[in-house]
């Protein structure tokens, strides 16, 4: 007897850290529960603690989100 299997399940938070550690990597937004949204253009900008995101903004310093804060992220496509 097979098992039938369902779509792949991907974890937000995973599927997130993904993108932050890509190489090469891919500027990307993460869109906050406000409609804020945070440029993210370097991985090294970006930090996860158990329940929060850390995120070093040049001109504007240290900035920490709750990670229930968080409802996407769009990544920013190198132009070809």
């Amino acid at each position: 007897m097979s098992e039938e299997k369902g779509p792949e399940r991907i974890e937000f938070e995973e599927e997130l850290r993904r993108y932050g550690r890509a190489d090469p990597f891919s500027p990307f937004e993460i869109i906050l529960t406000s409609g804020d949204r945070v440029l993210i253009n370097n991985s090294d900008h970006l930090a996860f603690t158990s329940n929060s995101v850390i995120i070093a903004e040049p001109k504007v310093g240290l900035r920490v989100f709750r990670k229930n804060q968080i409802v996407g992220f769009q990544v920013h496509e190198h132009a070809l």
